[in-house]
């Protein structure tokens, strides 16, 4: 018996030794540590669609890996926090010797004892529970923090496409006032040179012609810009050969308030988050108010062996210690559970105040957008489409070279302002849609009727 015990014993702490759950395993492969940086990837051939700009911004994982980390430590912190308490495993041993004189001698009686305990520390299952809703509602958190990030990246890929196209189209309108004042240019010089003009006709139209220059320059360098930000945001080394595949103009809409509020309840991220912030703080305050429910602080079981001269005992014991708190010195672990409780309540509220004031005033806008639109094409269209007949019912050049100019220019500015007008309704469309939190951010359909 003497020699079972510490087999014994030693056989439960080689069993409890294991390895380390949160280690990695021995056999799985760690990421080397390197300094190289990743390749920039190919501009594609074919022109880019907003989803495609969307998935490779998404994929870019620098931007959004934080996040992914997040998860992930929730994760982790939920199993941590569901780990039981190690067992304890006690060995003890004594030996004592007793020597008694006696008249026909001496007499020794010598004393070995021999002690193992096992104790447990079960945990209190009301506050594992608690717990281990915490750790659930902090990975959704980490969840509704993530798609929130995604939604702000796909957001920012349609305000960059919607700067390149607004860019491009300025680009294009001011090259041809530029084409236009050129032509002026020459048929004035031509006219001079003919006797049928003046030096103070062909010294204005070099200045009109310098100053449509100037215009037109100055919007390739917009335009270039634009389109740097969106291949830098995508990812692109360069992006002089990016050519984009812009989606078409949404189509008009009569949305009620009320069902949009709604909605943006429904799908905003950063509202579930606060939401599963103020969920975390709730089980948080749970599981600091159950600490003082009474339950077992360990279960012990022991074996004893003692060997004297004359007799050898053993016994076997199990005890349970029971924590009954009287009073507790931690309520202040309980007051600020309630205060981050209340904090969290208070700004879910707050948040939603603040969504249902920009549903409100983006759709607004959208509304607003959309009146413009249709008054141009119902005022200033008529117009335009006169003006271009006129123009081209001139066969037999009856217009001053200066007055053709300046009609040919007219047209185009208004033209300008109809796509100032097409384009700034398309911009109140995506920024109602980041206001409501919709899935047309990162997914947008091509096939959209109603287009301009």
């Amino acid at each position: 018996m003497r020699m079972l015990i510490p087999g014994c014993l030693l056989f439960l702490v080689a069993g409890c030794a294991g390895p380390d759950p949160h280690l990695a395993h021995p056999g799985t492969p760690v990421a080397p540590v390197t300094d190289e940086v990743a390749p920039f990837p190919a501009v594609p051939d074919a022109p880019m669609s907003i989803e495609q700009a969307i998935s490779l911004a998404l994929a870019e994982s620098a931007r959004l890996d934080p996040y992914r980390i997040g998860m992930q430590v929730a994760r982790e912190e939920k199993n941590a926090a569901r780990d039981l308490q190690d067992p304890e495993i006690r060995f003890a041993y004594g030996e004592s010797k007793r020597t008694e004189k006696l008249a026909l001698g001496t007499e020794q009686e010598s004393h070995q004892r021999y002690r193992g305990v096992l104790r447990i520390f079960p945990p209190n299952p009301w506050v594992r529970n608690a717990v281990s809703k915490a750790g659930d509602a902090r990975i959704q958190l980490a969840a509704a923090n993530m798609r929130a990030a995604e939604i702000e990246v796909a957001a920012r890929v349609h305000e960059l496409f919607q700067k390149v196209r607004r860019r491009r189209a300025e680009r294009e309108i001011l090259q041809r006032i530029f084409d236009v004042r050129r032509e002026q240019l020459e048929q004035t010089e031509e006219r001079l040179s003919r006797g049928a003009g003046t030096s103070p006709d062909v010294l204005m139209a070099r200045i009109d012609s310098l100053d449509a220059r100037m215009d037109s320059e100055k919007a390739l360098i917009d335009q270039q810009r634009a389109i740097t930000d969106l291949a830098a945001y995508l990812g692109f080394e360069d992006g002089n050969a990016l050519e984009l595949a812009f989606p078409p103009i949404p189509p008009p809409a009569d949305w009620d308030l009320e069902m949009l509020t709604a909605r943006a309840f429904d799908r905003r991220s950063d509202l579930a988050a606060v939401d599963w912030r103020a969920e975390t703080a709730r089980w948080d305050l749970s599981a600091a108010r159950r600490v003082s429910v009474p339950w077992f602080e360990h279960i012990q079981g022991a074996y004893t062996e003692e060997d004297r001269a004359d007799v050898d005992e053993d016994s076997w014991s199990v005890q349970a210690a029971v924590e009954l708190p009287l009073f507790s010195f931690r309520n202040s672990d309980v007051g600020i559970a309630e205060a981050e409780l209340e904090q969290f309540r208070a700004d879910a509220e707050r948040a939603r105040a603040q969504v249902r004031a920009e549903v409100r005033r983006n759709l607004a806008q959208l509304r607003q957008a959309r009146t413009e639109l249709d008054r141009f094409k119902q005022e200033t269209a008529p117009v335009l489409e006169e003006l271009t007949a006129s123009l081209a019912s001139d066969v037999g050049n009856t217009l001053s070279p200066d007055d053709r100019a300046d009609l040919l220019e007219g047209i185009l500015k208004a033209e300008q302002l109809r796509l100032e007008s097409v384009l700034a309704y398309q911009r109140a469309w995506i920024e109602l849609q980041i206001a409501i939190g919709s899935d047309w951010l990162i997914q947008p359909t091509n096939d959209a009727p109603g287009n301009e």
